[in-house]
């Protein structure tokens, strides 16, 4: 069994720029986005196994290592992952011929899966950037014990800042976005890394510090994770969501910062983020309200249409009693 190093956090936070950069070493293969968990929850039985159902787990798997193949002159920045057609068809040929879909596990299947994916590559560690599985980890640990986590975090006002002017494009939404909602998302994360940074598997690493710092967090991801990795400069990346709208002066009303900061304040200064100490103004109030009947009429539908959305919403309640 390999130890797969597991990005988690909170979306909006230059996971995908950290996952970009873990793949600069020769070492490792992370895949961004992967989201698989959540499929995985979408069958009654996470331990045990069928024909079908190991078909249709190493299909999702594959699907979504494929989703992030990317051209050598793509614009985008993505994960850094350059498979040629060749390889592609060795990960099919090892799909169809060489792994046990009957009786495999999910966990199972993302080790083989991801271990010969990144053997294509000449790398031997794998890995993957979801953000939400910081809520999983405890299922993590359970079925790769030596797995590391790293905690990709971001000032919160920065994050609502994010996720308040988004572009729309049927993958994000801004829709969902309301500041007490992504404050105590950002809280629950947070508070997952502070439960676990005392453990030797587990690193925080701040958005504002990979930018301003690279080379330093550079060294401390070298030593977390006992790979190396080559100078880097993150300006030649490309595009990416984190650095889009840079030119434009973005903001939040002095109400979304005091709520943020009423829900995450001693989180923030637990890791090094300073309180502004604004106050709440009846002005904003008008605003406030259409975010609050726009987000709660976003959720309430998803929850309504989604049993995948009701698992997830039960899960991250829960978590936030913590």
């Amino acid at each position: 069994m390999t130890s797969p190093v597991i990005v988690v956090g909170m979306p909006r936070s230059g996971s995908t720029l950290l996952t970009r950069i873990l793949n600069e070493s020769s070492e490792l293969f992370i895949v961004n986005d992967f989201y698989f968990l959540q499929y995985v929850d979408s069958f009654n039985s996470l331990e045990t196994n069928n024909l079908e159902t190991g078909k249709t787990l190493a299909q999702d798997i594959v699907r979504r290592i494929q989703a992030r193949i990317e051209k050598k002159d793509s614009p985008e920045l993505e994960c850094g992952l350059y498979f040629s057609a060749e390889d592609e068809q060795k990960l099919e040929n090892f799909i169809r011929n060489q792994l046990n879909l009957e009786t495999s596990t999910w966990y199972d299947l993302l080790e083989q899966i991801m271990s010969f994916s990144a053997s294509l590559l000449g790398k031997k560690s794998w890995g993957y950037n979801t953000p939400q599985d910081y809520l999983h980890i405890p299922r993590l640990k359970k079925h790769f014990p030596d797995a590391k986590f790293i905690y990709m975090m971001r000032d919160p006002r920065a994050v609502l800042c994010s996720y308040k002017y988004v572009k729309s494009n049927g993958y994000h939404e801004t829709n969902r976005y309301h500041p007490i909602l992504q404050g105590l998302a950002w809280r629950t994360a947070i508070r997952s890394f502070l439960q676990q940074k005392s453990q030797e598997n587990c690193l925080l690493i701040r958005y504002e510090d990979l930018i301003a710092n690279t080379n330093t967090e550079l060294s401390r991801l070298s030593r977390f994770l006992e790979s190396n990795f080559p100078q880097i400069d993150i300006n030649l990346f490309g595009n990416n969501s984190s650095f889009k709208n840079k030119n434009k002066k973005l903001s939040l009303s002095d109400t979304e910062i005091w709520l943020c900061e009423q829900i995450t304040g001693k989180e923030m200064q637990a890791i090094g983020y300073n309180l502004s100490g604004v106050k709440p103004r009846f002005k904003d109030a008008a605003s406030m309200t259409y975010l609050t009947v726009k987000a709660s009429n976003f959720y309430l539908s998803k929850i309504i249409l989604s049993a995948d959305v009701r698992k997830r919403v039960i899960r991250l309640l829960k978590k936030t009693r913590e």
